[in-house]
């Protein structure tokens, strides 16, 4: 996946306040590519790298 599509889905998961509303804002749906759930998923393992525990 696109990690800047990831980043920016991931910011409209944010800014809407759940996924699914972030997949209707984006017009994407739960089994479209990429879908919110996996640029959540890319994002939280990118964070995490970035400061781990």
């Amino acid at each position: 996946m696109d990690k800047l599509k990831a980043m920016s889905t991931f910011v409209a998961i944010v800014d809407q306040g759940s996924l699914s509303a972030a997949g209707d804002k984006l017009d994407r749906s739960p089994a479209a590519s990429p879908s919110p759930t996996k640029a959540a998923t890319t994002c939280n393992t990118a964070v995490s790298a970035l400061f781990p525990e």
